[in-house]
């Protein structure tokens, strides 16, 4: 027996997993698959709007810079709540009869994806903006819903611009 009074060794700290538990992180899986394809849907009906609505608009002779950006909030707001309409029911339609397993599987999938990852934050951030810019420029609730309808769709125009492909990725 030594009588060394030297404290004993801590142990080396535990290595963080690169992806946490998934059970620990996913709690309500059927919410995050509908909150992922409902913005996907708000992302859609966004952007067809911003892309079908100006020239349409300009055929009607709408010519003024002001009236136009008016009427293409408006238009998006629509395109931005039917696509989360349709998002919602085809969710529907499409995990019915799913497992709680599959739905898990798929919103797992879905969450450590890096390219749905990044769509969503360009999606958060462009919405946050445009509904700034409606609020200011517009005003009103109005304002602000259109202004982040016209940001959801141009995130997907931002997504793309700027992405990498999936060799870089690797």
């Amino acid at each position: 027996m030594s009588s060394d009074p030297s404290p004993p060794v801590p142990p080396p700290p535990m290595e963080t997993p690169s992806e946490p538990d998934a059970d620990e992180n996913i709690s309500h899986p059927s919410l995050e698959l509908y909150r992922h394809t409902i913005l996907r849907g708000a992302n859609m009906g966004s952007f067809l709007a911003l892309v079908v609505g100006p020239p349409v608009l300009f055929f009607r002779g709408v010519r003024s810079p002001a009236e136009m950006m008016r009427r293409m909030a408006g238009i998006c707001a629509k395109g931005m709540g039917i696509g989360m309409v349709f998002a919602a029911v085809m969710t529907m339609m499409r995990t019915r009869g799913n497992t709680e397993e599959q739905v898990f599987d798929r919103s797992y999938r879905l969450r450590y994806n890096k390219r749905q990852v990044r769509l969503d934050k360009f999606s958060y951030g462009f919405a946050l903006i445009g509904g700034a810019a409606g609020a200011a420029g517009l005003g009103g609730l109005g304002g602000v819903v259109g202004g982040a309808s016209m940001g959801l769709g141009l995130s997907v125009i931002g997504h793309s611009l700027t992405g990498r492909s999936s060799e870089e990725e690797k």
